[in-house]
């Protein structure tokens, strides 16, 4: 067995098995995509990493796998490609912060919660953080509005800049085809496969996940993560459109656009999260890299942190707890949106540009690295 300490090594010893074993070419868009190629320099198997969905029926279906001498593991190894990939384009203060793990997610709480401190005190007084309330309050009553889309719009806009970056040095990296980016047809193709989550269905069945039986369950409970995320947007939007054109301020009543589906978004989101983090508490820990888990997991208390504080802003607004809890919510989505491209929510662009290329591949395949 291999010992390699560089994952891109290891990568491409496992991946040149596979390609000149094709047991596994009808489970994934990988196995299609590594029969294109008739050599592998790092920019391909940064694609390949990334065009892996981690379903691992190729694991459990592999003849190569550990024990043999092999060891062929390709769930584990892709993974850490990715993680590489992630971390490697990022611009140098987004890996900085990348770098700093756990230290970087408290300190961008405790920064962003001091930020929302001290706007709300020279906007509204800092009274009026435990203020009793007679009846529904105004996240306005603690902190203005233009306070508020200041500290979360700096944040948001952020986050998406180095996204952006950071997909744009993939796709240059990995030797896209120039000007692919604009094919309607592979778009169109990459988003059906997304939103269908096409290949959290493994070879059919479903995902090996958690445990060695195919199962439904991850893409369900992602299906629950993608829904809640857009319910909690759509909430967002409405919101604004009836502040801002219709004149409408907040606070809303229950039934109304912006409530409802904030919190039936809220509610999905942390069903989606929780179940994704109790799922991983039972993997097959021979299959799974730890890092890895632990990334996930990072990820899935931020998202059940932001739907769960978002909800109990709802369920405490008539309360003196109101402003507190508004306070903590607002820290937790600006640290969110700040170190969301730092995180594996970095997936969401790699994965869906490896679906626009290799559905480009499919019209015009090829050979290289």
């Amino acid at each position: 067995m291999q010992q390699e300490t560089d994952p891109y090594q290891r990568a491409e010893f496992q991946l040149n098995i596979c390609n000149s074993c094709r047991y596994c070419e009808g489970y994934c868009a990988v196995f299609p995509a590594l029969e294109r190629r008739t050599e592998l320099g790092p920019g391909s198997i940064d694609f390949l990493a990334n065009l892996c969905h981690d379903c691992r029926d190729c694991l459990y279906a592999c003849m190569y796998a550990p024990p043999h001498e092999f060891g062929i593991d390709l769930p584990r190894t892709l993974s850490r490609v990715r993680r590489r990939s992630w971390r490697d384009d990022l611009p140098a203060p987004a890996r900085r912060l990348a770098d700093l793990a756990g230290a970087g997610v408290a300190g961008a709480l405790v920064a962003f919660a001091a930020i929302v401190l001290v706007l709300s005190g020279a906007t509204v007084g800092l009274g009026q953080l435990w203020q009793s309330r007679s009846g529904a309050a105004s996240p306005y009553d603690v902190i203005s509005y233009p306070a508020i889309v200041a500290v979360t719009g700096a944040a948001f806009l952020y986050g998406l800049a180095v996204m952006v970056l950071a997909a744009r040095t993939y796709w240059r990296r990995t030797g896209a085809p120039a000007g692919g980016s604009r094919s309607v047809g592979a778009w169109r193709g990459a988003l059906a496969d997304a939103a269908s989550m096409r290949y959290l269905r493994g070879g059919g069945a479903g995902c090996q996940y958690p445990g060695e039986t195919p199962s439904a369950l991850r893409r369900r409970l992602h299906t629950f993560l993608v829904f809640g995320f857009l319910a909690c947007l759509l909430a967002t939007i409405s919101a604004g459109v009836m502040q801002d054109i219709a004149g409408d301020s907040p606070p809303y009543p229950f039934v109304s656009v912006p409530v409802l589906s904030g919190t039936i978004g809220g509610a999905a989101l942390t069903v989606g999260a929780v179940g994704l983090l109790l799922a991983k508490r039972q993997v097959d820990p021979y299959a799974t890299d730890a890092d890895a888990i632990g990334g996930d997991a990072a990820l899935l208390v931020s998202l059940a942190a932001l739907a769960l504080t978002g909800l109990l802003t709802l369920v405490l607004r008539s309360t003196a707890a109101f402003g507190v809890v508004l306070v903590l919510h607002l820290s937790v989505v600006g640290a969110c949106f700040v170190l969301a491209p730092s995180s594996k929510f970095a997936h969401v662009s790699y994965r869906l540009l490896a679906l626009v290329r290799h559905h480009l591949e499919e019209q015009a395949p090829v050979t290289g690295s």
